[in-house]
């Protein structure tokens, strides 16, 4: 039955919402929340008691008690919920009435499911842990939260999204500096951590210990940062960091003592590229190697834009200089137009990455991700056009990586400032970030 505004017309899921935001006939209230947010939130026993089998032993005691009693809200206190936070709450209700989850986004997707549990709405429960990772406003505390409700799988799903974003997460988040030193143990323990070498993690790590000193009122001095950091420290692969990256950036530092960085500097001497070599006995620092990332910025400019062709359909052209290599193969930048159906004299440009399948073995797989910005070239403050694509490529793909599609009229629209008139040039500047995928 479709819904429509008339009451008698209503479909199920609307009068359970209305009867909700009305009230009516309610026989329960809530005071939810704490302090200044609290609120007071009527429902009804015989609805939330289908939803919840916490709801039903909270009113069946209620009923044992005083039978007559039970179902009355006048002059009865409300039941407190400060536990618990107002939207949450609303939330959890608005499922329990009408099966959706109306307001849920990244910012409380972790506090529904806290009121879920609580109240064993096994339905939101499982819309709770199947919400986007990548939405989650603050991984990082939905991972310690999963973990203390009981949801393994969910908290995997958090650490894996950690792993594989920890070059971006390292740098950027706020909220990789609030967790605390067990976890990041953990972080730093794991081997697919997904970072541009071993110096991301040793950046990391002063980034938070330095949030941690300033926390705690110290200096961010060598002692002080190695006091905060404990054995996080011993998780980062410091025989890993290139030699003279490791003596401008770790040795003037004066977090590890002398003997460690002694013990770094004897395995970086005595380690042979072409044959495996034992670290010293006292190297206390891992040399295995984590799941390194490669990531490159390519600007290209391309010259006599208006005079391409407007038509290569099936062939692409290479950009010289344009190439990313990972696992020592090569990955070249190109171009191509694609004719628009209804406008022949413009079509469509493309930018592809394509990779020399010739040096591929056969169990080669690779994600690559993708940045793509129109470089603004004209009008001061006019922002790019950014495009940005993720792939997995396998051995022998079908077709090349598509990083930029764009009609060609546009990128050369005067009122978009992409296109240099003057020089008849257009330029683009990508990131590239490869690593190896999971088998």
């Amino acid at each position: 039955m479709s819904c429509n505004s008339q009451p008698s017309a209503e479909c199920l899921a609307d009068r359970m919402k209305r009867v909700l935001s009305t009230g009516e006939d309610a026989d329960v209230q809530f005071l939810v929340g704490k302090d200044d947010t609290k609120e007071l939130l009527s429902a009804h026993k015989l609805i939330l008691k289908l939803a919840s089998e916490v709801f039903a032993a909270m009113f069946s005691c209620e009923e044992t008690e005083d039978e007559n009693a039970a179902w009355e809200v006048i002059n009865s206190s409300p039941i407190v919920v400060s536990d618990v936070e107002v939207v949450p709450f609303k939330i959890m209700l608005s499922y329990i009435y009408t099966d959706q989850s109306h307001g849920m986004n990244g910012d409380n997707a972790i506090a529904v499911l806290h009121a879920a549990k609580k109240y064993r709405v096994t339905g939101l429960v499982s819309h709770c842990i199947s919400f986007p990772i990548s939405q989650l406003s603050d991984v990082f505390f939905a991972f310690a939260q999963a973990k203390l409700l009981g949801e393994e799988q969910f908290a995997n799903r958090c650490l894996n999204y950690i792993y594989h974003n920890a070059h971006i997460l390292f740098e950027q988040s706020e909220a990789f500096l609030k967790i605390d030193q067990k976890f990041l143990c953990e972080i730093f323990g794991s081997d697919q951590l997904k970072v541009i070498g071993e110096i991301s993690i040793w950046k990391a790590a002063l980034r938070w210990a330095d949030e941690k000193c300033r926390q705690n009122g110290t200096d961010c001095s060598g002692d002080n940062r190695r006091a905060v950091l404990g054995p996080a420290l011993f998780k980062i692969h410091f025989p890993l960091i290139p030699k003279w990256n490791f003596s401008k950036q770790i040795v003037p530092s004066g977090v590890l003592t002398k003997d460690e960085m002694l013990a770094v500097l004897l395995y970086h001497s005595s380690h042979q590229i072409a044959t495996e070599c034992q670290a010293p006995s006292e190297l206390k620092f891992a040399t295995a190697k984590r799941s390194y990332i490669c990531k490159r910025t390519l600007l290209v400019k391309i010259e006599q834009f208006s005079a391409l062709p407007r038509a290569i359909d099936k062939d692409f052209e290479p950009i010289d200089g344009a190439v990313v290599d990972i696992k020592g193969i090569r990955w070249q930048l190109a171009y191509s137009f694609l004719s628009a159906q209804m406008d022949k004299k413009s079509g469509f440009f493309r930018l592809f990455l394509i990779c020399n399948q010739n040096e591929k073995g056969a169990d080669w797989k690779c994600h690559c991700w993708a940045i793509t910005r129109t470089m603004a070239q004209q009008k001061t403050g006019k922002k790019c056009l950014v495009r940005e694509q993720n792939d997995i490529f396998a051995c022998n793909p079908d077709l090349p990586f598509t990083s930029f599609f764009l009609r060609r009229k546009q990128l050369m629209d005067p009122a978009n400032g992409w296109y240099n008139a003057a020089e008849d040039t257009v330029t683009f500047a990508t990131d590239f970030i490869t690593y190896e995928a999971d088998k």
